[in-house]
């Protein structure tokens, strides 16, 4: 597991780095003229570097999944958007940045900020204007004719785009028409992929199971370090669209070790419940479906759910390191006099 791990952040790092750059035509680069900004009246001046000029707002920032936003043609929003899996129509204007990740942005009206795209789509209508520069590593990039950007236009093309897509739609998609035969078949995968792990890796899962019982605390410890660390590195990395994508690797190594945390913990609950109720000698997939059922049963559990879960897999995350992925022993040392 951990080799595999490993593996897909190598692929994702590589095709990251192996970005080609569009020969872009002559009306995609702009030059930044002095000009007074829309921004609090804020002078603009030329920048210092060959990078551009990026527009800063005091504003709120907004970070929404799945939204469906519209900036109405006589209104005017003081935010940065940073957005999933969205759809964003600016009639009005927008005085922010915008940070769209396989979503859409439809801009009629005026944005003054920056557009940083990765994924989806970035149309510019007829007397649209952005002040502002845009990097766009994304599917498509429509401009039409009387549309105005004072900054420059980067666009870039990678791989990791159609790579990651399904993941991202799958992840953060809905299919509300379909929700209850989404989630029951989601429920089926989930528990077919979990007996497959607990299935192949029984040996490393002891190992791991041992090394919670021998200590629990360490392994506590060390398991809400590593999802602290994995936090603050994709939260930095999400700050710029350049480090985006190393934010979607850790995002996808985190989500690799969390699932194979949560089938260790399923078979932990489910060996309890077994006991519990007392029944004898049960088939293996009866304490893992039982333990399925349970865990489910608690994520219905609004936010108290969700942090016992996560409390309970910091410490399987910690045993899973300490021990490799399960591929060694642990052995408490103990101190003599």
């Amino acid at each position: 597991m951990k080799r595999l791990s490993i593996l897909i952040l190598l692929i994702i790092l590589l095709s990251t780095f192996s970005q080609v750059t569009y020969a872009a035509k002559d009306d995609l680069f702009y030059t930044i003229e002095e000009k007074q900004s829309q921004i609090k009246e804020t002078p603009v001046t030329k920048p210092k570097d060959k990078s551009g000029l990026h527009f800063t707002t005091p504003g709120k920032k907004h970070i929404g999944f799945g939204n469906r936003i519209i900036i109405g043609e006589h209104e005017i929003l003081y935010e940065d958007l940073s957005l999933i899996n969205s759809v964003l129509i600016v009639k009005g204007t927008l005085n922010g940045t915008i940070k769209s990740v396989y979503g859409v942005v439809i801009v009629e009206g005026k944005v003054n900020g920056d557009i940083n795209i990765f994924g989806g789509e970035l149309i510019l209508k007829n007397n649209s204007v952005v002040n502002g520069n845009i990097s766009f590593i994304g599917k498509t990039f429509e401009k039409e004719e009387k549309a105005i950007i004072n900054g420059h236009v980067i666009i870039k093309k990678s791989p990791l785009i159609n790579l990651l897509e399904p993941l991202f739609t799958f992840i953060f998609k809905g299919a509300p028409e379909f929700k209850l035969l989404y989630s029951a078949i989601w429920f089926l995968v989930k528990l077919g992929m979990i007996l497959i792990i607990i299935y192949y890796l029984r040996k490393s899962i002891f190992r791991i199971k041992e090394a919670v019982k021998t200590s629990p605390f360490l392994m506590l410890t060390i398991g809400l370090l590593l999802m602290l660390v994995f936090a603050s590195m994709m939260f930095v990395s999400a700050i710029s669209i350049v480090l985006l994508p190393i934010g979607i690797s850790l995002f996808i190594i985190l989500l690799i070790i969390s699932f194979y945390a949560y089938a260790i913990l399923t078979s932990v609950i489910g060996g309890k419940f077994v006991k519990l109720l007392k029944l004898k000698k049960p088939h293996w997939t009866i304490k893992i479906i039982l333990g399925y059922i349970v865990l489910t049963l608690f994520n219905l559990i609004p936010t108290a759910g969700f942090i016992a879960i996560l409390i309970m897999e910091s410490f399987i995350l910690g045993a899973i390191v300490i021990t490799g992925f399960g591929r060694n022993n642990y052995v408490k040392t103990v101190k003599t006099s």
